[in-house]
């Protein structure tokens, strides 16, 4: 083997290697099922309730979206919008519902969010990942907690149109 062919050779050694440490390191990333499986832009009323107080009710109207209660205002659509994101959530684990719901904080739930007629109830945080357990279509899952500021911490303000565009 000559000079030539001993450098080709460790060129496609190397150039294999390389394909192989690329190939160990790719991020895999799971295709996690969704918390629920319907669409945002079917949904015509949401409802959101704090223990047994109802924080905002909303309703859609044409294109856009309209605080009913507590009081009338146009909304803003880029926060229904995101509170509706929650329909798409990652669930990056499902639990059977047990009688226990209590260990979960769903029982009593943080909160509930009512899509229609679909019923997300916000429990608690799981220590380790800091996801948060929702109850819905009867599993508990383990979800972001992204949406914890809008649903456990907003006002019927946060969702009242501005008037900026």
């Amino acid at each position: 083997m000559n000079a030539s062919q001993r450098a080709l050779t460790w060129l496609a050694s190397m150039a294999g290697l390389l394909a192989l440490l690329v190939w160990l390191t790719r991020p895999i990333r799971p295709d996690y099922p969704r918390v629920t499986t319907l669409d945002g832009r079917q949904i015509g009323h949401i409802l959101l309730t704090r223990g047994k107080t109802p924080v905002v009710e909303l309703e859609r109207m044409g294109r856009g979206w309209r605080l009913v209660s507590p009081r009338r205002e146009n909304a803003d659509n880029k926060v229904v919008e995101e509170l509706l994101g929650l329909l798409a959530a990652r669930s990056f684990r499902q639990l059977p519902v047990t009688r226990d719901l209590a260990r979960y904080g769903l029982r009593p739930p943080t909160a509930i969010v009512r899509f229609d007629d679909t019923e997300l109830a916000f429990g608690a945080v799981e220590p380790v990942n800091h996801k948060r357990y929702v109850l819905g279509g009867g599993r508990i899952h383990l979800i972001h907690d992204r949406y914890a500021r809008l649903v456990l911490a907003s006002h019927a303000a946060d969702f009242i149109a501005t008037g900026k565009p």
